[in-house]
């Protein structure tokens, strides 16, 4: 199966995010197109981004940071992820 290119326009009304927010995302290396036309700069998003912009929304709504988002929670595994989740719960708790 051929994994669609979305325009950012596209992917922001698929994702209910801001081309501004994406420019922004992908400046501070959380949040990259899957492909930029080198002639004119254009960016192109698929699936994988819009799973990966999800997870970013949701550990921004629990309370992550960005920075915290990008060098925590995304390059971790799933095991990973459950013990970051559980140390944010215990924060919380507190």
């Amino acid at each position: 199966m051929e994994n669609k290119k979305y325009t950012i326009g596209e992917f922001g009304k698929i994702s209910g995010v801001s081309a501004k927010t994406l420019r922004f995302y992908e400046r501070i290396g959380l949040l990259k197109a899957s492909y930029t036309n080198p002639e004119n700069g254009y960016r192109y998003y698929n699936d994988e981004q819009e799973r990966q912009y999800k997870l970013i929304t949701f550990f921004k709504e629990i309370g992550f940071t960005l920075d915290e988002i990008k060098n925590e929670v995304l390059p971790a595994d799933n095991a990973h992820i459950l013990k970051i989740l559980r140390q944010k719960e215990a924060e919380l708790q507190k």
